[in-house]
């Protein structure tokens, strides 16, 4: 088998037609190598920008708990300061007041980067379905029930 392919790639003097009409196929064959090694680069490198951009996501996704944690504990800190004695202190009920709006607007904030967030990870194309942390991104429900 492969002495024909030699005598049509090296132009043999005793090179047959049948040898001969091989070359054209062989240079077919040897282009669809170089194409599909130069696909494969292309997907792996695809595949190595993905996996970053997933990671820079997580990253991004962990942030933004470590805020909402934040804000959670601050308004902890607001109830508390509440329940005091803040009713008696009108510097105090301006700064819970304060406080209050502060938590408003970092709650809103919050819903729209997680929103943000959802989209980009269900809009991407990324399974997220099978991955516990992209879907507990996506799927995370908002807990309205606190109120200041």
């Amino acid at each position: 088998m492969a002495n024909p392919i030699l005598k049509a790639v090296h132009n043999s003097t005793q090179i047959t037609p049948i040898e001969s009409d091989l070359l054209p196929h062989i240079r077919e064959r040897d282009a669809a190598s170089s194409t599909f090694a130069n696909k494969s680069t292309e997907l792996r490198d695809t595949i190595d920008a993905l996996t970053a951009t997933e990671s820079q996501t997580l990253r991004a996704s962990r942030r933004n708990a470590e805020l909402a944690k934040e804000l959670l504990e601050l308004a902890e800190e607001a109830e508390r300061r509440k329940k005091g004695d803040a009713g008696s202190d009108p510097e105090l009920q301006s700064q819970l007041e304060t406080l209050r709006a502060e938590v408003k607007e970092s709650r809103q904030k919050w819903r729209v980067m997680k929103g943000t967030a959802s989209a980009v990870v269900v809009g991407s194309g990324v399974d997220w379905v099978r991955d516990e942390e992209l879907r507990q991104i996506v799927l995370d429900p908002e807990d309205d029930n606190e109120e200041l």
